[in-house]
């Protein structure tokens, strides 16, 4: 296991497997630019993949052109848990914020046991937040931005765009699907999850219990089948765009523009703007700064849906 390992500013690093491997302890990724390549290699693979990782900060790197048209599945980053950790250290207890992560192939990030069936092999408290997930091409692959097999774990003001992925899921929460566990009490607050394709899910809980979902905006123009959230049990459905599986206090439609600033290429466009149907629809939940870092929001006061605050 490597102890306090870092890659800290403005580092480009360059190639098409495992850029960064292996099991790390306190440790700092931030501020780099990771770039793949063209190659084929095949098989599941990541550029970054932290083994039993604990007490981590991923953050403000950028991600981009990662793919391979032949590969069985490829993640951009993957933190797995491992319970064969010889140190002890439970995996998890990390940050993983601000990054811009582009993605092909499989997903843009993986946070999940090594072994989903392990029922032990987990992790738990993570924090992925203020992060721009988008599809940067598909390649016929299983384009999904976010894999997540966690327990205890905050997803907060992130935008998903996975315009391209059609048919295909925003965030699938318990993706192995052998063990009703470890996805368990996973919140979703304040994301937006945008698709201009006809079908989509914005979030798949699988057999997840015990979540939250929260003051999120789902928004297809053009959808016409699948779920805002699909799936799992014991979970808390509220204040979110309207749309199948979204019905508790819900809002506008999923095929209704919230009045989005645009371009949708930019994080900015994500704003929404005057006589929007996101402005305060939202519920107060522990959550005190949006995706640009706006400190202003009130603790009690009405919230607004979606990762950007008008």
């Amino acid at each position: 296991m490597e102890y306090y390992f870092g890659i800290v500013g403005n580092q480009e690093i360059n190639g098409l497997d495992k850029q960064i491997f292996g099991e790390y302890y306190g440790s700092a990724i931030m501020g780099n630019s990771f770039s793949g390549d063209s190659g084929t290699i095949g098989g599941m693979h990541a550029t970054i993949r932290m083994m039993g990782a604990n007490r981590q900060i991923i953050s403000n790197n950028s991600f981009s052109n990662f793919r391979d048209p032949n590969s069985g599945g490829w993640i951009t980053f993957r933190v797995n848990g491992d319970t064969g950790n010889a140190d002890g250290y439970p995996p998890g207890y990390s940050i993983i914020s601000e990054n811009d992560m582009s993605c092909a192939g499989y997903a843009c990030l993986g946070v999940s046991p090594s072994n989903p069936s392990n029922s032990g092999d987990h992790v738990t408290e993570v924090i992925i937040e203020s992060n721009w997930f988008r599809l940067d091409g598909a390649n016929g692959q299983w384009p999904i931005p976010v894999n997540l097999d966690t327990r205890y774990t905050d997803f907060r003001n992130n935008i998903v765009n996975f315009s391209g992925s059609s048919g295909k899921t925003g965030v699938i929460c318990d993706i192995d699907g052998n063990n009703p566990g470890p996805c368990d009490h996973v919140r979703f607050y304040n994301n937006t999850f945008y698709s201009s394709d006809a079908t989509f899910t914005g979030i798949d809980l699988g057999g997840a219990t015990n979540s939250i979902i929260k003051n999120n905006i789902f928004y297809g123009p053009n959808r016409t089948s699948g779920s805002n959230v699909a799936n799992g049990s014991g979970n808390v459905v509220s204040n979110n765009t309207c749309g199948t599986g979204t019905s508790n206090n819900c809002v506008g439609n999923i095929t209704t523009n919230p009045s989005l600033a645009g371009p949708l290429s930019t994080t900015a466009g994500f704003k929404p703007g005057g006589g929007s149907y996101a402005i305060g629809a939202g519920t107060n939940i522990p959550v005190w700064s949006d995706f640009f870092g706006t400190s202003s929001l009130s603790a009690t006061g009405p919230r607004d849906l979606g990762a950007v605050q008008h």
